[in-house]
This record gives C-alpha cells, sequence and structure tokens, in this order.
C-alpha cells in the first residue's frame, strides 16, 4: 500500500541520515586516533632523546618497581620454601607419634 511505502521511505531516508552520521563519527574517531597516536611517538622520542630530568625519573621508577617485583618474588619463594618444610616437620612428628602411640 501507499502508507507502507513511504513509511519504508522514511524508514530508508532515517538509515541513510544515521549512515552519514556514522561515517563522519568514524572518519572522526580514526584522525583522532591518528594523532594520539603521533603525539605518543613525539612524546616517547622525546623522552628517550631528551635524556632530561622526567626520562631519568621514569627510568628509576621502572628499576624500582623492577627491584620490588624482584623481592616480592624472593619473598614468596623463601615463604613457599619454609612452608615446605613445616609440612614435612609435621610429617615427621606425626609419624613419630603414630610410632609411639
Amino acid at each position: 500500500t501507499f502508507e507502507e511505502v513511504q513509511s519504508g521511505q522514511a524508514t530508508l531516508g532515517s538509515w541513510k541520515e544515521q549512515y552519514q552520521r556514522l561515517r563522519v563519527n568514524l572518519r572522526s574517531a580514526n584522525l583522532q586516533a591518528k594523532a594520539n597516536i603521533g603525539k605518543a611517538a613525539q612524546e616517547e622520542r622525546g623522552l628517550l632523546l631528551g635524556g632530561g630530568e622526567e626520562s631519568t625519573v621514569r627510568r628509576r621508577n621502572l628499576q624500582t618497581k623492577a627491584g620490588m617485583t624482584s623481592a616480592a618474588e624472593s619473598i614468596t619463594e623463601s615463604l613457599r620454601r619454609s612452608r615446605q618444610l613445616m609440612v614435612q616437620e609435621v610429617e615427621r612428628s606425626a609419624n613419630t607419634l603414630s610410632t609411639f602411640g
């Protein structure tokens, strides 16, 4: 019917407008992403080549974090070994008690 055709055309028109808006938004988002990537690369290049205070502080922070991680791993491994020794000692004590009991 005529009403269905008009409704279909209206829906099609709405979808075309939405499609165009989405294309524009996608293009804007792509351009912004490209600009952000370029800016990040430029900042990183500046930090690497600058050798300034900010670069030194950043490097120290990374080294500190790496040191803390290494220390935490070492402590964790020590605790695991201690736990294993305690488990073995408890088992020995249990065996001794069962022998006398």
